[in-house]
């Protein structure tokens, strides 16, 4: 080869030295030799000086370097003029203001001289690496950019932007750069630079790892979907910063065993041997960060008849990510996500040509779990043993379902759906659906069906079908049964017409309204009635006074009117009962008598009321009309009348409507009513316990003003005509004395037994002393005493009527109201409904036997109610205590229990930490590792932040002198109940799990770890579900307890939150690969975390279990609820221990 010649120039950094020229070639072997210009190369500048920014004081450096004839001499100019300067670098020290301008050298050799480009020196005084000048040319400050961030988002940092001379807030005026990713080979790129200019062409060359061959280039640009590239070397042109994912890997045809047309997008997919299903190969997607996908799709799968494919897949993510099944560019169901391991999909496929897609959607970048264990996932999504047939028999049925396994692929894409269930909501149900020939996942393809409704007569349809097509008119017409007659039309079809006609361009339902004979509605089989308005009254069965029939008004529109009337020839006495539901004060029922409305008509909804007339001698037409003035129309919007009874001459009083009992507040007002048919004259004398109030009187009620308490008692009233007289029954009065009897503490009411106890606080005040009853401003509060009969878990049940204000229930302990002390409180807002306020509330307790407690109704902003009150001890589980523990045996168990109602054993060794424990043991059947999981909900309202602290190592004694095998406490040493801390013990090589769920609200220190044989730490996070990795030893006896937090914290409550909960122990194997990653652990692990938020950080605490020495270890960091502030964090600090060794 031709002789290679190059001048370089050595120079050192720490002092001024003149460059030395040394001329190299080769000689024939190729190696280089020493030699000095033999033929000198042309006088040229081979590296140009480089621009600089800095602060005053600082040092900076020039340097140049060049080629030609020996020797080289050089002068730097300042500004254009000549400095004391002629070497080949410049060095700057101890800069001052009058430093900054430009610089350049002048480079000669005996043939000539060149002039190198110019070199600014501009001041920096942030050391941000951004000229001061440029920064308040473009952002007006120079305090106010670090030099990291990207302003107009092009992908540039808005330092680079300042050194490559490009406008830092013009989005599209950006050098172009080339981000390169590649896994499992390596990408050489041609030119290799740092920046490129707009559409400048690059050339790419991907070299796989040994045994694996390229696949494709996955392009991506900004606003751009990826494209992918299938040929190498490729070339592509950079209009803008571009990602370019290399994919190398085995080739997909041979693992997915499907030989044509296989395409990767976005990230793409590789082929690759370490996780398959079967054993041999299968296809991942690459490898991603953040929010993106990866694209694997088969698009020439041609059938010649309707088929299916199917295929293995398994994914490996964080929550949210997804891996999904498209046909012919549509989603189908069943997607898998998270962490799912191979699971065999079917789908259908249409005859002819098919395009199939799996897309792996990946959203963040997150910590996973899998039963219970946080680790780092593999975030991938995998397919192996894809295979695709036409179906040979369109008639099989494997679950026996009635419908085609085809046809639930095609529709579904599963067999086993529910044939009668409706799916895609149009009312046929599947079933159905496949017998029409429709599709039953669309509510635009079915056969509609005609339903009818008729009571008291029949509808005739032409044709009378069971369906119809879309679109199809159905005649219709109505038939009364003998002596009915025909009142309207509802549902889809309205109007009075006999006859009619429905479109089925839906599923349809039409009720025919028929009505009953008003004789025969009204009990009145000697009157003739006539029915008028838009729709007169008619008989039917839905609403009645005696249970039988009745008569309705017609639904009628706005401002129209529906009556019916009748005839008859006095002297005689007139009684019906009627009600109305409509519009308050604008639909009235209105009775008249020979066309004058008589007072008392009735609006809005009136229960049935009884109606007494006196018609005098002759004949009169009586009526009952109703009047509709909204434009609802609609057959709950009416009046009904009921049991007309017209009996002539002269009649002895006949009680209609007998007085009722009554309970009313002191000062308030008492009104009896009575309602009585009779020939009048009629007169009522009404009796006080029985002595008379006075001379009879024409007034059928009796109204007592502002009663007290000698006005309780009981009451009634005789009633007289000229025909006879009668009593009505004995009623009492009930007089509510103000302010109530329990209103000070001093008079408390003692409740006897579980059963609800009744009161009231109308008039209550609220003593000197009395405590704010759950912190609230509570006030007018009533008093009751209950002792409790036995120990443990008791529930307050307590209910208001009346008051819009908060109920308010508080328990306490305590003789005077100078030295209670609060046990437990509660309040409840309460609901509006059925034209009354009503609150309930319920409350929980852990009561000592022979222990008096006083107990506090009240309502906080507007006291004033009716209350009942329940007190009862509750049943606790059979493992609440101790002894009772439930047994639990095999290597892999899971149990599930609840500990509502569960108390607190004297001396249980969870002082401190809460009450409500239920047990259970195992005794593992092997030694070593094992896990325990627990999920479980809350019953109660505040979940908890648990934890268990690390104590003194000092011998403690047994639980109950049992088996030496349980977690073992020091009351001793935990009577702090305010630091709500749990101090224990676990002893090495014994598995202890405690799960806890409660209501405790105090912050609790950090963890430390501490070395086996001691103290084991377990941090838990939010409740109720948590899980650990511990250790066992064969043959040790371990207990396993499920409680809430200590409740006592509370302030403004204390209620016990109860615990359902699902526990699950497995001693790992070494199957268990599903706790196994083994590109990053290399053995299986677990995390124990303890969290705790402060103001400015987070503390998070890990433990491996059996790390493997030199094995590699992925720590992952999931944020906070806050991550946002959390990414604001400059700096994080991690502490990894050596549990072994005790050291870090």
């Amino acid at each position: 080869m031709p002789p290679l010649w190059l001048a370089v120039s050595l120079f050192a950094a720490a002092s001024v030295v003149e460059a030395q020229q040394i001329y190299f070639t080769n000689d024939a072997s190729g190696n280089l030799v020493r030699s000095y210009s033999p033929n000198a190369p042309a006088l040229a500048i081979l590296h140009q000086p480089v621009s600089l920014v800095a602060p005053t004081n600082d040092t900076v450096v020039f340097s140049v370097l060049a080629q030609g004839a020996a020797p080289l001499t050089y002068q730097w100019q300042f500004n254009s003029n000549n400095i004391a300067a002629t070497a080949d670098t410049l060095f700057l020290t101890n800069i001052t203001l009058s430093d900054f301008g430009a610089y350049r050298v002048i480079v000669s050799d005996p043939l000539g001289s060149v002039t190198s480009s110019n070199a600014l020196l501009q001041l920096d005084s942030d050391r941000d690496g951004m000229a001061d000048s440029w920064e308040i040319t473009y952002f007006g400050s120079i305090t106010n950019r670090s030099g990291f961030e990207d302003y107009d988002q092009d992908g540039v940092s808005d330092r680079d932007e300042f050194l490559e001379g490009t406008h830092p807030k013009i989005y599209n005026l950006v050098n172009p750069r080339l981000t390169i990713i590649s896994d499992r080979g390596e990408v050489f790129v041609s030119p290799d630079l740092p920046f490129y200019t707009n559409n400048q062409i690059v050339t790419l060359t991907g070299i796989p790892d040994p045994g694996l061959e390229f696949l494709g280039y996955i392009v991506t640009e900004p606003s751009y979907l990826p494209s992918s590239i299938r040929t190498n070397p490729a070339q592509i042109a950079l209009r803008g910063p571009r990602e370019v994912r290399a994919i190398f890997g085995l080739s997909l045809t041979n693992s997915l065993d499907v030989t044509n047309g296989w395409r990767i997008d976005r990230a793409g997919w590789y082929g690759q041997t370490k996780i398959t299903h079967d054993g041999v190969d299968a296809a991942q997607s690459a490898r991603m960060l953040g929010a993106s996908e990866a694209w694997l799709e088969l698009n020439n799968v041609v059938l010649s008849a309707e088929g299916t494919i199917t295929f293995w897949w398994k994914v490996d993510g964080t929550p949210g990510d997804r891996l999904r099944f498209y046909r012919n560019d549509v989603l189908r169901t069943g997607e898998i996500g998270t962490n799912t391991d191979w699971q065999l999909r079917t789908y259908y496929l249409p005859a002819g040509t098919n395009v199939v897609r799996w897309v792996y959607r990946k959203y963040s970048d997150e910590v996973s779990e899998y039963n219970g264990l946080y680790y780092a996932p593999l975030d991938a999504g995998w397919v192996d043993e894809v295979s695709y047939a036409v179906w040979t028999n369109p008639s099989l049925d494997s679950d026996g379902n009635g419908l085609p396994d085809i046809w639930e692929y095609k529709y579904f894409d599963v067999v086993g759906i529910n044939p009668n269930a409706d799916a895609d909501n149009d009312g046929i149900s599947n079933r159905d659906e496949y017998l029409d020939g429709t599709n039953p996942s669309s509510n635009a393809s079915f056969l509609p069906r005609l339903t009818v409704v008729t009571s008291g007569g029949t509808v005739v349809r032409n044709p009378d079908l069971p369906k119809y097509t879309l679109g199809q008119t159905v005649q219709l017409q109505a038939v009364p049964d003998t002596d009915n007659y025909f009142v309207i039309w509802g549902g889809a079809v309205s109007g009075t017409n006999t006859t009619n006609s429905v479109l089925m361009n839906r599923n349809q339902s039409v009720t025919a309204i028929f009505g009953l004979p008003l004789p025969v509605a009204l009990e009145t089989p000697s009157l003739t009635w006539t029915r008028g308005g838009q729709i007169g009254f008619f008989g039917q069965t839905t609403f009645s006074h005696d249970g039988v029939d009745a008569a309705q008004s017609g639904p009628i529109g706005f401002r129209q009117e529906s009556w019916m009337e009748t005839t008859t020839t006095g002297p005689g006495t007139l009684t019906f009962w009627w009600k109305t539901s409509s519009p308050t004060n604008q639909n009235f029922a209105r009775f008249l008598i020979d066309g004058a409305e008589q007072p008392g008509k009735i609006s809005g909804q009136v229960d049935w009321q009884p109606q007494v007339y006196y018609l005098a001698g002759g004949s009169h037409t009586v009526r009952w009309a109703y009047t509709n003035n909204t434009a609802t129309l609609s057959l709950t919007n009416g009046a009904w009348v009921d049991q007309v009874d017209f009996r002539a001459g002269t009649t002895a009083p006949e009680i209609l409507l007998q007085p009722a009992n009554l309970v009313v507040l002191q000062g308030s007002n008492a009104v009896f009513n009575v309602v009585a048919a009779g020939t009048p004259p009629t007169s009522y004398q009404w009796y006080f316990n029985g002595t008379s109030l006075g001379a009879a009187g024409v007034n059928a009620t009796l109204t007592l003003s502002s009663v007290s308490t000698a006005q309780a008692g009981s009451y009634y009233a005789t009633i007289n005509n000229s025909a006879g007289a009668t009593n009505t029954v004995t009623v009492t009065l009930t007089v509510l004395p103000i302010p109530p009897p329990n209103d000070n503490f001093a008079n408390r009411i003692l409740i006897a037994d579980t059963n609800a106890v009744a009161g009231y606080n109308f008039g209550a005040t609220t003593e000197a002393d009395e405590p704010d009853h759950g912190g609230t401003f509570a006030d007018a509060s009533v008093w009751w005493r209950w002792t409790a009969p036995s120990g443990g878990k008791v529930r307050l049940t307590a209910h208001s009527r009346g008051s819009s204000g908060t109920l308010v229930a508080a328990v306490y302990t305590g003789s005077t109201l100078a030295n209670l002390a609060l046990v437990s409180s509660k309040s409840q807002n309460p609901i509006y409904t059925n034209g009354q306020y009503l609150a309930t509330l319920e409350l929980s307790f852990i009561a000592d036997a022979g222990a008096d407690y006083a107990i506090a109704l009240a309502h906080e902003f507007n006291p004033g109610g009716y209350l009942s009150l329940r007190v009862e001890p509750l049943v606790p589980p059979l493992n609440d205590a101790f002894a009772n523990r439930i047994l639990i045996s095999g290597s892999s168990v899971t149990v599930t229990g609840s500990n509502e109602n569960a108390s607190y054993e004297a001396g249980e060794p969870l002082f401190g930490l809460g009450t409500g424990s239920v047990w259970w043991s195992w005794t593992p059947p092997r030694s070593g590792q094992a896990i325990a999981i627990a999920t479980g909900y809350s019953f109660g309202e505040h979940p908890s932040q648990c934890r268990i602290c690390d104590h003194r190592r000092r011998a403690l004694p047994d639980i109950g002198g049992q088996s030496s095998g349980c977690l073992r406490f020091d009351p001793d040493q935990c009577r702090d109940g305010r630091a709500r801390r749990a101090c224990g013990r676990l002893h090495f090589g014994r598995l202890v799990c405690l799960l806890f769920h409660g209501a405790s609200r105090r912050s609790l220190p950090g963890s430390k770890f501490r070395r086996p044989g001691s103290v084991d730490d377990i941090g838990f996070g939010n409740c109720p579900c948590q899980r650990s990795c511990l250790l066992h030893r064969h043959n040790d006896e371990s207990c396993l307890a499920i409680l809430p937090c200590d409740s006592s914290t509370l302030t403004d409550s204390t209620a016990i939150a109860g615990l359902s909960a699902s526990v699950i122990l497995h001693q790992l194997t070494r199957s268990d690969d599903h706790f196994v990653e083994r590109s990053h652990s290399g053995s299986p692990f677990c995390v124990l975390s303890a969290y705790e938020k402060h103001p400015h950080h987070f503390i998070a605490s890990f433990r491996y279990l059996n790390a493997l020495p030199r094995a590699g270890h992925r720590l992952h960091v999931p944020g906070p609820a806050d991550r946002q502030r959390l990414r604001r964090q400059r700096h994080l600090r991690f502490t990894i221990y050596d549990l072994r060794r005790a050291r870090q």
